[in-house]
């Protein structure tokens, strides 16, 4: 059922005909293992140059390491998604050392599992920086560039749970919500904007 989830994702950024993402550029955080490894291991197959960002160097080579032993490229970037200064900076860094980013995957997410009253108030700022506000760092980031070429495609990988509540899961969900919603309005702003070429894709999990 996760493949087959995975190629539904895949599939809906490269949409019959299908997308030509050789040689582009794919900057996926959360890299360092389960859907983020994947999607870099499909999107390398594919031909596309990797921009590996993760909180974890070791996991995040160790995905680089695969993507390469398969004939991919790969650069991988250490990024704390829920610091904004390290957004900010790393993707300056991004920008300067690999260039336009084609596709942007915000992929990175972090799960509590705790009732609401026995949440820090530290857990519930960190899940929704991860998980909701890293999205507008890097589209903030990255987006400028595709509004000058009319050219591009966010992706969020957000989840079921940002559409229906789920108990124990207040702050997961929360933020779901609000990637979903940013993904969302983030489309129809593009489209008043005139700029039909940069798409926007939610995935949910």
């Amino acid at each position: 059922m996760y493949y087959f989830w995975l190629e539904s994702v895949f599939r809906a950024i490269v949409r019959p005909p299908k997308k030509n993402i050789d040689g582009q550029i794919v900057l996926i955080t959360g890299a360092g293992g389960g859907i983020g490894r994947e999607l870099s291991l499909e999107f390398a197959a594919h031909g596309a140059i990797l921009v590996l960002w993760d909180i974890n160097k070791d996991s995040n080579e160790e995905t680089a390491n695969k993507v390469q032993s398969r004939g991919g490229k790969a650069h991988t970037y250490v990024c704390d998604c829920s610091s904004r200064e390290d957004v900010y900076r790393v993707s300056a860094q991004v920008l300067r050392e690999v260039g336009h980013v084609d596709i942007l995957v915000n992929n990175a997410g972090i799960m509590s599992g705790k009732k609401i009253l026995n949440l820090k108030d530290e857990e519930i700022e960190r899940t929704m920086k991860i998980n909701t506000l890293a999205h507008f760092w890097t589209i903030r980031s990255f987006l400028p560039s595709m509004l000058q070429t009319d050219k591009g495609h966010i992706v969020t990988i957000t989840s079921l749970l940002g559409s229906f509540g789920a108990a124990n899961l207040t702050d997961y969900c929360a933020s779901k919500f609000g990637a979903t919603g940013l993904n969302h309005a983030l489309a129809r702003e593009l489209r008043e904007m005139g700029k039909t070429e940069v798409k926007m894709t939610c995935s949910t999990i």
